[in-house]
């Protein structure tokens, strides 16, 4: 009786563990990297590698680890078995390569044939994108779903070559996985984005991503529809024309967000956030302030006036926090920002912003030249003065300069910047136009009334004539 009792007592334990190791098998055969493959090829607009796959149901929850996945441009190969295959030729322009990823699962929804991911965790990662000179952007359609397998893979205008294809928005629905998360890490991932038409690259290095709080459901985004995001990067900005790199900025980013809209489901770009920009942090030939040096050049070609030894290029000497506000597009300043570089400090306005997609952009700022800044441009307004009278120099102190420094003796050169952030339209402020042409006028007339001879009648009616 006590042997029949133990061998039921062992079936009721073992029964468990050979259907657990049954569902195991069952399911790990769905998750083989050929059959993988195939079910991406199927659903995505794109040529797919996977290494290894395996999965885990003696853990809770359960887990699924993938190694070696990438995902490039379709080609005619996808057509045949994966033995037969050919390397693909290119794997520079377009490519998200994820090295290693680690998804917990949420087990019965697996048995039903679906991935529900609760937790997420990709190391490495490596995406490269871009924008084509027609405006399509390569990594959209490497990830868009395949409507028609006959179609081509790349979208084209034969009426008007140079017309932007117009890209449907990325919409939950079109998320390769259940998007039903409670977080997600990405480990010093890759991000290099390539703008053809504007000839600009930009890297994401290192970048350290957390989304933490995330309560997302494609069939309910009304109520479920949110996440907390941080992140860390190295951002490099580089101008494919001139070879120059004009960015080099480490960031640290948080804020919350809503990542659909709950109307349409299309991403959503509205979200506040705090951008901590870092100390070393550096920028080279800064756009908008070779185009102001331009502007400042012009006074010397007309009237012969230099003030055009301002910096162009700066290195952040303290960490900057930057309060942003993101929607429809655009990134939009909610408080002022200072940015304290080595040979300059410029002060953006609050509300100013700029367009992602686009690089439209409308600043209005003031640049505050350092001392040694300060004293070449005041040189310059010296030795332009001299040319015209030596006297008018020796009062420039009493008149233009003061006009020309704020209260700590520093220059401040007023300015609006707007159009292509990469090629900007600069203009001096009006006021410090205004300002220049008043101290000037100011300083000839002390310059007339010094030179008059006849005691303080004279000068008193000089004054009232000059008024």
């Amino acid at each position: 009786m006590k042997r029949r009792l133990w061998k039921i007592l062992l079936v009721l334990l073992l029964l468990p563990v050979a259907l657990l190791g049954a569902l195991q098998w069952y399911a790990g055969s769905r998750l083989q990297p050929a059959k993988l493959i195939a079910s991406l090829e199927a659903e995505r607009n794109c040529r797919a590698e996977v290494g290894s796959a395996s999965l885990s149901l003696f853990s809770l929850p359960a887990r699924v680890e993938i190694e070696g996945l990438r995902l490039l441009p379709r080609d005619k190969e996808v057509d045949k078995p994966l033995a037969d295959r050919k390397p693909p030729k290119n794997t520079t322009d377009t490519v998200l390569a994820i090295p290693k990823a680690l998804l917990e699962v949420d087990l019965w929804a697996l048995l039903r044939g679906s991935i529900v991911v609760k937790n997420l965790r990709i190391e490495k990662a490596e995406v490269r994108s871009v924008r084509t000179k027609k405006g399509e952007n390569t990594l959209q359609t490497l990830l868009a779903k395949r409507k028609d397998p006959n179609a081509p893979v790349i979208p084209k205008d034969a009426e008007d070559p140079n017309k932007e294809v117009n890209q449907k928005p990325f919409n939950a629905k079109d998320l390769p996985l259940s998007p039903a998360l409670d977080s997600a890490v990405i480990e010093n991932a890759v991000v290099v984005i390539r703008n053809d038409k504007k000839q600009r690259s930009m890297q994401i290095s290192g970048l350290n991503l957390a989304l933490s709080d995330v309560a997302l459901n494609p069939g309910d985004l009304a109520h479920a529809n949110r996440a907390t995001l941080k992140a860390g990067t190295r951002l490099v900005l580089e101008n494919l024309k001139t070879g120059v790199r004009q960015m080099d900025f480490l960031i640290d980013a948080g804020g919350t967000m809503a990542p659909f809209d709950p109307k349409t489901g299309n991403l959503n770009t509205a979200a506040d956030f705090d951008l901590m920009i870092h100390g070393d942090s550096y920028l080279d030939r800064i756009p908008t302030l070779e185009k102001l040096a331009k502007k400042l050049a012009k006074l010397k070609d007309t009237i012969g006036l230099d003030l055009t030894s301002f910096p162009v290029s700066g290195k952040l000497t303290k960490d900057t926090l930057v309060k942003l506000k993101a929607g429809d597009g655009r990134m939009v300043f909610v408080e002022d920002v200072n940015l304290v570089f080595d040979t300059c400090r410029i002060k953006l306005k609050k509300d100013g912003w700029w367009n992602l997609s686009d690089q439209s952009h409308e600043f209005q700022g003031t640049m505050f030249l350092n001392e040694a800044g300060t004293k070449d441009a005041l040189d310059g307004v010296t030795a332009f003065l001299k040319a015209k009278n030596e006297k008018l120099a020796d009062i420039a102190g009493k008149t233009i300069l003061t006009k020309l420094v704020n209260d700590k003796g520093l220059m401040a050169v007023p300015f609006t910047s707007t159009e292509d952030i990469g090629d900007p339209e600069v203009n001096l402020s009006k006021s410090f136009e205004k300002e220049l042409t008043k101290a000037l006028a100011d300083a000839a007339k002390e310059l007339l009334i010094d030179t008059i001879q006849g005691g303080d009648s004279a000068s008193d009616l000089i004054k009232g004539l000059l008024k």
